[in-house]
């Protein structure tokens, strides 16, 4: 949002809790006075996204970007009190689903919805959010007994983000529309996040550490 803004776009933020964004739109707007705006919405919904679309055309009237960044992590996991640690023969249905709703159906949703108005504009961006771990097979030796193991339904969803861009991007090719994939890999939070398990995952990277925010 910070490097958008730097550049005169007006960003839209999009969660279902808004305290942060609410605080990065009033530095947004004394640093680069832009007009940033954020909504609290549900992307797993089709009718919430097209209400947000709408909402959106009525203050902005044109949108050129999306960025897709969603997932169910391990830090959320342990906010609602679920043990990724129990392994993938246990590993509970329910998890499964909800994995697949916040992180790869909430993607298919708002490119369809979004990339509607940007083929009617005939330009746009779409930029997907996958992870290391939809194209790599997670070492579960580094997680130890930090139980934030990445579990099945992540790496299943962010594997289907990276094969959903590919479509996207043959299907709309000549469209004037791009889809790109960024799969990062671990980023840095101690606040769920133990010694030994940085450790372990940053003796796994050529430079030696995770991600920073």
């Amino acid at each position: 949002a910070l490097t958008l803004s730097k550049v005169g776009a007006n960003t839209i933020l999009v969660d279902l809790d808004n305290r942060k964004n609410e605080k990065l739109i009033s530095q947004i707007k004394k640093k680069y006075h832009t007009t940033p705006k954020c909504y609290t919405v549900d992307v797993t919904s089709k009718d919430k996204i097209i209400e947000l679309k709408n909402n959106i055309l009525k203050d902005c009237n044109h949108i050129y970007g999306l960025i897709n960044n969603l997932g169910f992590t391990a830090k959320a996991s342990k906010l609602e009190k679920i043990n990724l640690g129990i392994g993938f023969e246990n590993e509970n249905i329910e998890l499964w689903y909800k994995e697949m709703d916040v992180g790869l159906t909430s993607t298919f949703l708002c490119s369809q919805i979004f990339g509607k108005e940007m083929l009617k504009n005939k330009q746009g961006v779409i930029v997907n959010i996958a992870s290391t771990y939809g194209l790599v097979g997670a070492d579960q030796r580094i997680y130890g007994n930090s139980k934030i193991n990445s579990p099945a339904s992540y790496a299943a969803s962010k594997g289907g983000i990276v094969n959903l861009t590919k479509y996207l991007a043959a299907y709309w090719q000549g469209k004037n529309i791009r889809v790109n994939t960024l799969s990062p890999g671990g980023v840095k939070d101690e606040t769920y996040q133990d010694r030994r398990f940085i450790k372990n995952y940053s003796n796994k990277t050529i430079l030696g550490r995770m991600a920073k925010k």
